[in-house]
């Protein structure tokens, strides 16, 4: 018996109620019983006989994550995370109008209906059903309607396919199919194999050292078993799950790339990994303030909100010389535009209010009405921010072209963040510095130096 392929058809029959196979094998075989503890029959098809057979090894594994509890049995499905199998066995008396998991929670909120539970069940279950996390509604937007138990098992299930040099890298490929080209997908001309596309791949290493969980994979000789190894022992506030979690999304980045042609983008591989890495923490130990400790030191680039637009600013500065790029994105990450330009500056903040400008100006030019204008230099900020009185005389007329922009705007937001959360623009400037390049770019071409790390998908409203 092929488990592997058995244990995905179960998933599919539990999880697809609506399919018309799920529905003809529910009715002939489970009726008023549920598919955990149904009997298994003497005489029933080669499927359904596979499909009780590999119950006890999903039993543990697999368990619904609640978001709104609309889809979930009470007393059929698995949903209690610690509770035993993770089922609840009926009542004597069931209230008419309570057989979901919706009907357990107050109207309209993400909490539990504690009177009503209190009612229902003996204590010990009330503090398994408080104790489930409930998902934001967003969850359902990505089709996700397992528990972080088997997101974790998926991630660590990868991790020994890793080890085991199990997965279809371009190098083990090539070992069966001849002529097969195998450079390496993220855009570089090493061969692909499990070391260099996790470990050694300058986009790989981007991705993890814009997490602030840099890799080094030359002090442990080049071996993924040893890299794998030191990372668990070096294991701080659960930075090991979040690597893995990174480590899986990259995996999954590279088929894309293989069979549908996307992009490679940092900020999209890191924010899948961050909500994967929150999905293995739910329900555990784990708490917020701890979630929020490990994120916080990454200092990544986050999206505005939605209909806005941010727009990224840097400068580079040499003696007598200033470079200013800006970068905008759309509040799903898309691409709009980009634009440096080269000029004569006396000072580093003289080279940072120009590029401050320059965001004011890309906005007004491609008529973004609702902007975010954000750069790693706080004393911009500040003058913009502040009083006209306090501005310094040298950066005088800039900051005052950029205050009588605003009213073109119906929002305009200045803000500072860390370099590392501004590294799209700091790049932008280094090449306009470096080849003296003075342009614009919309949102179809951008240049070469930051295409790699875009999203280039086409916005539509």
């Amino acid at each position: 018996m092929n488990l592997a392929l058995i244990c995905k058809l179960t998933w599919r029959f539990i999880e697809n109620k609506e399919a018309v196979w799920v529905k003809l094998l529910s009715t002939k075989h489970i009726m008023d019983e549920n598919f955990w503890s149904v009997a298994k029959p003497e005489k029933c098809s080669a499927i359904w006989s596979s499909l009780l057979e590999v119950r006890h090894i999903l039993a543990n594994i697999i368990f619904w994550q609640v978001v709104n509890g609309e889809r979930i049995l009470i007393w059929d499905d698995p949903w209690l995370f610690h509770h035993t199998d993770h089922i609840l066995g009926f009542p004597t008396v069931i209230m008419e109008g309570i057989d979901r998991v919706s009907d357990l929670l107050l109207p309209d909120s993400r909490n539990w209906n504690v009177d009503l539970l209190n009612h229902l069940f003996s204590p010990e279950v009330v503090n398994c059903i408080t104790a489930v996390y409930i998902s934001p509604a967003e969850v359902l937007s990505h089709g996700k309607n397992y528990g972080p138990s088997l997101v974790f098992f998926r991630r660590f299930s990868f991790i020994w396919k890793l080890l085991n040099n199990g997965i279809a890298v371009k190098s083990n490929i090539k070992r069966f199919v001849n002529h097969i080209q195998s450079h390496c997908t993220f855009y570089c001309v090493a061969e692909e194999s499990i070391l260099h596309l996790i470990f050694e791949c300058p986009k790989a290493i981007l991705v993890f050292n814009q997490a602030g969980l840099a890799i080094n994979a030359q002090l442990s000789s080049g071996n993924v078993m040893h890299i794998i190894s030191e990372l668990m022992e070096s294991n701080v506030d659960n930075s090991f799950i979040m690597r893995v979690c990174i480590i899986w999304n990259l995996w999954k980045l590279r088929n894309v790339m293989v069979f549908s042609n996307e992009v490679f983008s940092v900020n999209n591989v890191f924010h899948k990994a961050y909500q994967d890495f929150k999905l293995c923490l739910d329900n555990s130990a784990i708490d917020e303030h701890q979630i929020s400790e490990l994120t916080s030191s990454n200092n990544l680039w986050i999206p505005p909100e939605p209909h806005y637009v941010k727009i990224n600013v840097d400068a580079a500065f040499i003696p007598n010389n200033g470079a200013a790029g800006d970068v905008a994105q759309y509040h799903n990450g898309n691409f709009l535009e980009c634009a440096t330009i080269t000029f004569d500056a006396t000072s580093p903040l003289l080279a940072e209010k120009i590029a401050c400008k320059l965001g004011v100006e890309a906005g007004i030019k491609f008529g973004f009405n609702k902007v975010v204008i954000e750069g790693d230099a706080s004393n911009v900020t500040d003058a913009v921010l502040g009083a006209s009185r306090d501005i310094p005389w040298s950066i005088r007329s800039v900051i005052l072209k950029v205050k009588d922009a605003i009213p073109y705007f119906v929002y305009i937001k200045f803000q500072c963040v860390p370099k590392s959360a501004n590294y799209l623009a700091h790049e932008l400037c280094q090449y306009a510095m470096h080849e003296n390049v003075n342009n614009w770019w919309n949102g179809s071409s951008p240049p070469p130096c930051i295409s790699a790390n875009l999203n280039l998908t086409e916005v539509v409203e």
